[in-house]
């Protein structure tokens, strides 16, 4: 059986205010991965931007 590749994405994505950073999360969070898929995404916001954490596996 093949081993999975375990992969750790982060992004940091700069926006002018916290009320831009919220509505792109919003609009992001809609969007849901696929079952079974093997990646899971966490959105978080600050004062100047999302943070972005993704964590998936390579078969």
């Amino acid at each position: 059986m093949a081993e999975e590749a375990k992969k750790t994405i982060h992004l940091k994505i700069p926006f002018k205010s916290k009320e831009q950073s919220t509505l792109v999360s919003e609009v992001l969070g809609v969007d849901k991965e696929l079952k079974g898929s093997g990646i899971n995404k966490t959105i978080n916001i600050n004062d100047d931007g999302l943070l972005v954490l993704i964590l998936g596996t390579l078969t």
